[in-house]
C-alpha cells in the first residue's frame, strides 16, 4: 500500500503515453473514455492506500484481510480497463507505435507482478480480468478480420502462455519476497532484542552494584566499629554475617547464570531429603519474613530425590524470596510439599501484588520485572525467576505459575529424580511435618 502511494504518478504517465500513441488511430471518444477510467482508478487507489496505512493496518490481521477482500472488485475492474487498451491500438497503429503500446502494457503487468506478488488474491483478480479482456479482443479479431484470421488466432496461445508464465513468476517472486521480508523481520526483532538486552544489562549492572555496595559498606563499617570497640563482638558479628550472606547469595546467582550461559553446570547428584531442604529454607527465610511483617508457613511431606541439593535449595529459595519480597506487610506466604504420583510438588503461595496475565510468560526472562514490582522491591534485579527456570531445566523439574493481579501468586515446582533409572525413582513416605 505504501508502494501504491509512491507509484500513482507512474500510472498516470503510462496511461498518458498509451493514449498519445493510440490517438491517431482510435476514436477520440474511446481514447478519452479509457483514459478517464484509468485516471479515476488511479485516483481512487491513493485514498484507499492512505486509509489502509492510517487506519486498517493498526487493526490487526483480521482487519487487513477484510479490507483486502473489499479491494477485489477494484483490482478486477482495473484489470479490465488496462486489458481493454488493446482495442485502441492492436492491429490499428503502425508497427513502431503498436510495439511501444505492447511495451507499456508489459511494463505495467510485469511491474504489478513484483508489487502484488505478496497479495496473490488481488494479483490474480487483476491478472485474470486483464488477460480475459485481451483474449476477447483476439477472439473478436479472429472472427471479424478475414484477411488475417490466423494471425489473430496465433496470439491466443501466446496470451495463455504469458498468463501461465506470469502466474509462475509471481509465485517465485512471492516466495523470494517472503523469505526476504522474513529475514528483514527477524533481523529487526534481533536488533530490538539486542538493544533491549543492552538496556537491561545496564539497569542490571546499576542495580547489582547498588545491591552489593550496601552490604559491603555495612561490613566495612561494622568491622571498623568492631576494631574500635572489641567488646561489641556479640552484637556486630551476626550483622556482619548477614551482610556477607547477602553478598554471597547475589554472587551465587550471578555465577549460576554465567555457568548456565557457558554450559558449564555440573550437578552433584545424591539422595536428598526434600523435608530437610525445606526446613533449612524455613530457618533462612523466616527471620526475613518476620522483619517484613509477614507470616511464613510451612507444610511438608518428606520425600527422597536423586538430585543436586545445593541447586534444589537455591531454586526453591529464589521462589520463596520472591514471594516474601513482593508480598505487602501483614500478608502470608505458604511453602508446601506434597506427593504428585511418582514425583514431588513444591508450591509457594503468596498474598502479593500478583502478575498481569500478559506478563506471566515473561517473568522467566532475565532482568524482566512485572508491573508494580519496583514499588515493593525497588532494588530487585529481575534474575530470580530466570535462574529458577535455568535450574528447573537442569534438575528436570517443571515450573508453572498461576497468578491473580492484586491478590497473589502460586508457583508450582514439580520435582523428579535427575537420573531417570527405575532404581532411582522418587521415594515418598507418609510422614508429615
Amino acid at each position: 500500500m505504501s508502494d501504491a502511494l509512491r507509484r500513482h504518478v507512474l500510472g498516470f504517465l503510462l496511461a498518458s503515453t498509451m493514449a498519445a500513441m493510440s490517438w491517431p488511430y482510435a476514436r477520440a471518444e474511446a481514447v478519452l473514455l479509457w483514459l478517464g477510467l484509468v485516471f479515476a482508478g488511479t485516483a481512487v487507489r491513493r485514498p484507499l492506500a492512505r486509509h489502509f496505512l492510517d487506519v486498517v493496518d493498526h487493526g490487526g490481521p483480521l482487519a487487513r484481510e477484510a479490507f483486502l477482500r473489499r479491494l477485489l472488485p477494484y483490482y478486477a475492474v482495473m484489470g479490465l480497463v488496462w486489458g481493454a487498451s488493446v482495442f485502441l491500438f492492436a492491429q490499428r497503429s503502425e508497427g513502431i507505435r503498436e510495439f511501444a503500446c505492447w511495451a507499456v502494457l508489459a511494463a505495467l503487468v510485469y511491474g504489478a507482478a513484483y508489487r502484488l506478488a505478496l497479495l496473490p488474491t488481488l494479483w490474480m483478480a487483476f491478472l485474470s480480468t486483464f488477460f480475459l479482456c485481451v483474449l476477447c479482443y483476439f477472439a473478436y479479431a479472429a472472427i471479424t478480420r478475414t484477411d488475417d484470421r490466423f494471425g489473430a488466432m496465433g496470439f491466443i496461445p501466446l496470451c495463455i502462455a504469458q498468463f501461465w508464465f506470469l502466474r509462475r513468476l509471481s509465485t517465485d517472486v512471492r516466495r523470494i519476497q517472503s523469505a526476504l521480508y522474513g529475514a528483514q523481520y527477524d533481523l529487526a526483532c534481533k536488533s530490538e532484542e539486542a538493544l533491549a538486552a543492552v538496556v537491561a544489562k545496564n539497569k542490571f549492572l546499576a542495580a547489582a552494584t547498588h545491591d552489593m555496595r550496601q552490604p559491603v559498606i555495612a561490613m566495612g563499617l561494622y568491622a571498623e566499629f568492631l576494631e574500635a570497640e572489641p567488646d561489641s563482638y556479640d552484637e556486630l558479628a551476626p550483622k556482619i554475617g548477614r551482610a556477607a550472606q547477602v553478598v554471597n547469595r547475589l554472587f551465587d546467582s550471578l555465577f549460576d547464570l554465567s555457568a548456565f550461559d557457558a554450559g558449564q553446570v555440573r550437578l552433584t547428584v545424591a539422595p536428598v531429603s526434600v523435608a530437610s531442604v525445606i526446613r533449612a529454607l524455613q530457618e533462612e527465610y523466616e527471620p526475613l519474613a518476620q522483619a517484613r511483617g509477614l507470616t511464613l508457613r510451612v507444610r511438608v511431606r518428606d520425600a527422597v530425590l536423586q538430585t543436586d541439593e545445593v541447586r534444589l535449595k537455591r531454586m526453591i529459595g529464589n521462589v520463596v524470596s520472591n514471594a516474601i519480597k513482593y508480598t505487602r506487610p501483614g500478608g502470608k506466604v505458604l511453602l508446601a510439599v506434597r506427593p504428585a504420583g511418582d514425583r514431588v510438588r513444591v508450591e509457594v503461595w503468596d498474598q502479593g501484588i500478583g502478575i498481569p496475565a500478559a506478563q506471566i510468560e515473561k517473568v522467566f526472562q532475565e532482568f524482566f520485572r512485572a508491573d508494580g514490582g519496583s514499588q515493593l522491591a525497588p532494588d530487585g534485579l529481575g534474575i530470580g525467576l530466570a535462574l529458577v527456570a535455568r535450574l528447573a531445566d537442569a534438575l528436570r523439574a517443571r515450573v508453572s505459575i498461576d497468578s491473580v493481579e492484586g491478590r497473589g501468586t502460586r508457583v508450582s515446582l514439580t520435582l523428579r529424580d535427575v537420573e531417570a533409572e527405575p532404581s532411582r525413582r522418587v521415594q515418598l513416605s507418609a510422614a508429615s511435618g
